[in-house]
């Protein structure tokens, strides 16, 4: 998976956008990439747009071990809060990450509309 930045100053918000097959190790670099990233913009939210990856790989074991993995490893910063934005057909792998991370209390919520997304992180 390859993935792009873009700090938006005004909005106070990180805006990573994604393209190819997201696996778990891509995934892993790329998170990484984001805490450093946020950490030197000063920002707390951040919408990952999802729409452009052709696929999705990972087991449900991997997915259920993504928030350990992200707490001890990368060091989210105080306030995280992610939105991501994904296709119709991702929807049931992202909505069980959702519900991970919900459950190890990240903030964290998958949307379909890039809008609603955006709303989110900035009301």
């Amino acid at each position: 998976m390859q993935w792009t930045f873009a700090h938006e100053a005004e909005l106070g918000l990180l805006i990573v956008r994604t393209a190819g097959i997201a696996d778990e190790a891509s995934t892993l670099e790329m998170i990484q990439a984001l805490r450093e990233a946020m950490q030197r913009h000063q920002v707390t939210r951040c919408l990952i747009d999802h729409r452009a990856i052709s696929a999705v790989q990972g087991g449900t074991l991997a997915v259920y071990g993504r928030p350990a993995q992200v707490r001890q490893q990368h060091r989210p910063p105080r306030g995280l809060k992610l939105v991501e934005v994904v296709r119709p057909e991702h929807e049931e792998h992202f909505r069980f990450l959702e519900t991970v991370f919900h459950n190890r209390g990240i903030d964290f919520t998958v949307l379909h509309d890039y809008d609603a997304a955006l709303q989110i992180l900035t009301q």
